[in-house]
C-alpha cells in the first residue's frame, strides 16, 4: 500500500460518515456506517449515472469480481435513486450493489474533488474520446443522473470505520490503476 494506515486516516471525515446516509434504488435511507459494520468493504464512488467513464469503470470492476476474493464492493453515485435501475441495465449488471447520494455529502466527507476544472481539461477530453472508441457514450443529459462536475474515487474501510485505502479521481476517466485497493487485507 502506498501510505501507511495511520497516515491516511485524516483524508476522510469519518465522524461525518458515521452520521451520513445514502439512498437505495427503492429510495430507502441507508446509514453509510452500515457498510463497514457488516464487515470489510470497498466503496467506489462514481461521477454520475450518465457518465460513460463510470459505466466502463463499474463494468470492468464487476467483471473482475471473482478475482477480488469475495470482497464486498459497493458503488455510490449521486443522481436520483430512480436512475440506478437504468444504470444497472445499461451496464448489464442487475446484481451490482449501487446506492446514491444526491446531496454529495458523502463525496465531500471522503475528500473527493468537484468542479468544472476537473471535468474540462485535456485528460478528461482524451479519456472521453478513448471511451467513445470502446463503445461507451454519454447518456442524454438529465439532471436526475447526478452532478457532472463531481469526481469519483475509492475508499476501503473496515470496522469500526478504519480507512485502509484512499484514491481521489482528478479528471473524467481517472481510475486507480494500482492494484492496491484490490489486494489490501481488509479482514
Amino acid at each position: 500500500m502506498k501510505e501507511k494506515i495511520e497516515n491516511i486516516q485524516n483524508k476522510i471525515d469519518i465522524l461525518s460518515l458515521k452520521r451520513l446516509t445514502v439512498l437505495s434504488e427503492k429510495n430507502d435511507i441507508i446509514p453509510f456506517s452500515s457498510f463497514w459494520e457488516k464487515g470489510q468493504v470497498i466503496i467506489i464512488f462514481i461521477r454520475h449515472f450518465g457518465c460513460p467513464s463510470c459505466k466502463a469503470h463499474v463494468s470492468d470492476i464487476w467483471n473482475q469480481q471473482s478475482k477480488l476474493k469475495n470482497k464486498r464492493i459497493i458503488f455510490i453515485g449521486n443522481g436520483q435513486p430512480s436512475m440506478i435501475k437504468g444504470f444497472k441495465e445499461e451496464i448489464n449488471s442487475p446484481s451490482v450493489e449501487i446506492y446514491t447520494d444526491p446531496s454529495l455529502e458523502t463525496f465531500e466527507a471522503c475528500g473527493l474533488k468537484r468542479g468544472l476544472r476537473y471535468l474540462m481539461n485535456f485528460k478528461s477530453i482524451k479519456s472521453l474520446l478513448d471511451l467513445k472508441r470502446r463503445g461507451y457514450d454519454m447518456s442524454s443529459w438529465d439532471d436526475q443522473l447526478g452532478d457532472k462536475t463531481q469526481m469519483g474515487g475509492v475508499i476501503v474501510l473496515k470496522k469500526p470505520g478504519v480507512l485502509l485505502y484512499h484514491f481521489v479521481s482528478s479528471y473524467l476517466g481517472d481510475f486507480d490503476s494500482s492494484k492496491d485497493w484490490k489486494t489490501v487485507d481488509i479482514s
